[in-house]
């Protein structure tokens, strides 16, 4: 170690160099200072061991944990935020159409649709519902229905068996049918006759009494003396909108609006058919604002809404929102799907379902977002406003979030989490570090729900203790790395007169655990400290060995304390 004095000599020469000047007292101080010097000399074989190369390897190995991230995820995250919005269910569009005065012809029509655009057909282009299950057929002829009153004539079996049918009519007898479905006639019993057509329902009661009954094979004839009625209500744009009853044979959407006493002088775009029994509605498009392109079945209670104004005139525009499952309801149209595309391709979508629809050319389509629907999301830790947020579809964006919460907070963060449950009930996170502590590396699209966690960063500070000037607690600014003689320069030095020859650094590894190192520091020069790097969170101690001990006390005799400074310059990364 460094025995030697400013000229070069060692201590106890410099003493036996005085005594022939000094005299006894010069003599006492040269002994004094050759006994400190074995002492130093002592000392410093009893200096801590240094560590092994594989201890330091290990040392740098350790530190602040990383964050652990999915560099796909990031780039999924973020390709979802760029690009033109995309429309979300719960939005409101504004849709206005021009429709092409050219026809399309039928082989055109029929590329262009499919065989499943024809009108009313499952998955066509008017979107009907096949769902809307109606239990009459309004094409044929009649059949029987529960609550129906049936006239059989039949006076031949009446009189064989003894029936008193009265002096006006004796060869008739009148029935209802039961909740069953059926009649009850004299002697044979219950006959089934519901969803029979009148020629059916006469050999039904022709085989209940021949041969059984009757030898000779009966004439019967039916009829029907009073229908069932069924309570529909007729609103908007038709002549006289009200309630009705309507028998079950002109249970359609045609014979309803007749009743109705058709369409309102201004025409209509749409009619909706809705069930009280929560079915789905059932859209059916009207041909030039005057003819449905479909005569739907109806089921009593249903409720028809016919919807006024032509889709098309001149400034009209049309107003819906997105449903749930991402499609919207258009007149002569029906549903049309639109979640997730972009303005323009919702545009080419609604202009090839209405062609297809109504057999014309491609309509001119304009269609914007008027309302955006809002979502819910959370932030959470390092920001300066936590608690929840109601973002617009447009800008449900982590940068958004974060904007709203006031950005990161002062102490700064080390990475964004964003919690998400999906409609599975499944967990899932995404993180997304933070660039020098206050912006995250990208930014991700968010959904309803969310909840974003930014965690704090770990202080950025070392810490210095024992023979230094200064020892405390330092900042360690981003994007700079000091090494272990500039971490000492900044507590202002070692102490010179105690001489420490090395130096024991601290530190946490992503365990938790505490790891060391002993490095020499090299005397006054600090040479071999230049090349360690220390690392935020880092404890540098300079601690006190009998070598210090006794050199401190010997210098502290002969000389004034002072410290070694060294320029500080942090090494940018």
């Amino acid at each position: 170690m460094d025995t030697q004095g400013g000229n070069g000599t060692s201590a106890a020469d410099s003493a036996a160099a005085g005594e022939g000047v000094r005299g006894p007292v010069a003599r006492r101080q040269a002994a004094a200072l050759a006994l400190c010097a074995a002492a130093l000399l002592g000392a410093s074989a009893c200096a801590p061991r240094l560590s092994r190369p594989q201890e330091v390897a290990a040392f740098n190995a350790a530190g602040p944990a990383p964050v652990q991230y999915q560099m796909e995820e990031l780039l999924k995250a973020e390709a979802n935020v760029r690009g033109p919005y995309r429309v979300t269910p719960g939005d409101v569009l504004e849709v206005r159409l021009q429709p092409s005065e050219q026809a399309v012809s039928p082989a055109s029509a029929s590329m262009a649709s499919g065989p499943a655009a024809e009108v009313g057909s499952p998955g066509g282009a008017l979107g009907a519902n096949t769902n809307h299950n109606h239990n009459h057929n309004n094409h044929g002829p009649y059949r029987v229905v529960a609550g129906d009153v049936l006239e059989l004539q039949m006076a031949g079996v009446l009189r064989v068996l003894g029936e008193d049918t009265g002096p006006q009519r004796p060869e008739a007898y009148l029935c209802r049918v039961n909740g069953a479905g059926a009649v009850v006639l004299p002697a044979a019993g219950e006959v089934v006759v519901a969803g029979k057509t009148l020629a059916e329902v006469e050999e039904a009661v022709v085989a209940a009494y021949f041969p059984r009954y009757v030898k000779v094979r009966p004439s019967v004839l039916a009829r029907v003396a009073e229908r069932r009625t069924y309570a529909v209500l007729v609103v908007g744009a038709v002549s006289q909108p009200g309630r009705y009853a309507v028998p079950g044979d002109e249970m359609s959407l045609v014979p309803l609006l007749a009743r109705a006493g058709g369409l309102a002088a201004g025409g209509a775009s749409s009619v909706l058919v809705r069930n009280g029994n929560g079915k789905r509605p059932l859209c059916i498009p009207l041909k030039n604002g005057r003819t449905p392109a479909l005569d739907a079945p109806l089921e009593e209670g249903d409720v028809v809404e016919v919807e006024p104004g032509p889709l098309g005139a001149k400034d009209a525009a049309l107003v819906c929102r997105v449903s749930d499952a991402g499609s919207v309801g258009l007149p002569q149209m029906g549903e049309v799907m639109v979640g997730g595309k972009t303005l323009a391709e919702v545009e080419e979508a609604i202009a090839r379902a209405y062609s297809a629809a109504n057999k014309t050319g491609l309509p001119a389509v304009m269609a914007r977002v008027t309302e955006h629907r809002k979502a819910t999301v959370s932030a959470l830790g390092a920001v300066q406003k936590p608690g929840k947020y109601q973002l617009r579809s447009d800008e449900l964006s982590l940068f958004s979030l974060l904007q709203a919460a006031g950005g990161i907070s002062g102490d700064g963060a080390k990475a964004v989490k964003v919690h998400r449950t999906d409609t599975d009930g499944r967990r899932d996170r995404l993180v997304i570090p933070v660039r020098d502590q206050t912006v995250p590396v990208v930014d991700a699209a968010l959904s309803d729900g969310d909840v974003v966690e930014v965690e704090r960063a770990d202080p950025r500070s070392v810490t210095v203790v024992g023979l230094v000037a200064r020892p405390g607690l330092y900042p360690y600014p981003p994007n700079v790395t000091y090494t272990l003689q500039q971490v000492i320069a900044l507590a202002g030095g070692i102490d010179i007169l105690a001489g420490p020859n090395h130096a024991v650094v601290l530190r946490q590894d992503a365990e938790g655990k505490i790891v060391r190192a002993v490095f020499k520091l090299g005397g006054r020069t600090l040479t071999d400290a230049a090349g360690v790097v220390i690392k935020p969170g880092d404890v540098v101690c300079v601690p006190h060995t009998a070598w210090t001990r006794v050199r401190a006390t010997f210098f502290s005799v002969f000389h004034a304390g002072a410290y070694a400074t060294i320029p500080l310059t942090g090494s940018s990364r």
